[in-house]
């Protein structure tokens, strides 16, 4: 069956371990919804390209704040989801039905359709803007390691002033 689906990516600072900012990008896909979050999983390595990074602080009643810790974020999210699903929403095109009449022809707004199936991805930033999704095990070594180059420099700081 057909269905509205989403992949939502949130951005977090590889140093502080703080999100300010999501990426987010809807898709009509068929099948079971396993393979649909297989699909997800695998557009979450590079959709997030063609997204527009949205703060926080732009969703009307987010329940986050400016910014949250990595930590909570899947909590948070599914505890209170209803602000970003409106913000999509409001992303998604009409769809248009013709007829023979002027009344036959009409416009209405994709929704999603409960419970709704959905991918959230961290995609770890660093302080030059690099992005890597936490997708898969060859990302999270450079993730691991971009962690340790920032905590190596910290130290370099602190230690030599």
């Amino acid at each position: 069956m057909k269905e509205l689906v989403f992949n939502i990516w949130f951005v977090v600072d590889i140093a502080s371990g703080l999100s300010t900012t999501v990426f987010f990008k809807s898709y009509c896909l068929e099948g079971s919804d396993e393979e649909k979050l297989k699909i997800l999983k695998k557009l979450a390595e590079t959709d997030y390209f063609t997204c527009e990074r949205l703060p926080y602080t732009e969703i009307k009643g987010n329940p986050f704040g400016e910014y949250i810790p990595a930590n909570m974020i899947n909590t948070l999210f599914e505890q209170n989801n209803a602000p970003f699903i409106d913000e999509i929403e409001k992303k998604l095109p009409l769809i248009y039905t013709f007829g023979d009449t002027d009344e036959d022809c009409k416009a209405r707004k994709l929704k999603f359709t409960e419970p709704i199936l959905y991918n959230c991805t961290f995609l770890f930033e660093n302080e030059y803007g690099l992005l890597i999704p936490n997708t898969t095990e060859e990302n999270k070594a450079k993730i691991a390691a971009e962690q340790e180059r920032i905590n190596i420099e910290f130290l370099r700081k602190t230690f030599n002033n």
